[in-house]
């Protein structure tokens, strides 16, 4: 009996954690996608630039050496260095791709309510709206 009832717990618990959401208080705008296409550009030409120098450096130590010997090596840390430095360049190429799509969400046509304004009686007042926008980054 005392397993059933840990049991009925621990459903209710999980059921529970199942259906939490998380609240965005901000819209996600134009800007806010722009933004994140540059961040996450600079983080993969940071992982591209790091990879690169992590395969680099031991390749052109172990090529400059005119008497190595691939059975000589006893510290791994060369051909992890050139593993690691493969993979960063292979996982920058995902962030680059996430980073485009960022960029076209940015960039892409929306509707927006814009002020205009307009006379009525004599005086000038403003009224909004819809407009179509298009954000071009130069």
């Amino acid at each position: 009996m005392k397993i059933y009832i840990l049991f009925a717990f621990f459903l209710m618990m999980a059921t529970s954690m199942y259906c939490q959401s998380t609240k965005n208080d901000q819209p996600l705008t134009s800007d806010y996608y722009l933004q994140k296409s540059k961040n996450q550009r600079a983080l993969a030409y940071t992982f591209l630039g790091v990879g690169a120098a992590a395969f680099a450096i031991p390749v052109i130590i172990y090529a400059s050496d005119p008497y190595f010997n691939a059975a000589d090596i006893i510290s791994p840390a060369g051909p992890l260095s050139i593993l690691a430095g493969i993979g960063l360049m292979v996982a920058s190429v995902p962030v680059f791709y996430a980073a485009g799509n960022n960029k076209r969400k940015g960039m892409s046509l929306s509707f927006k309510n814009e002020t205009a304004p307009y006379i009525q009686n004599g005086s000038i007042l403003s009224k909004s709206v819809p407009s179509l926008s298009l954000k071009i980054g130069l």
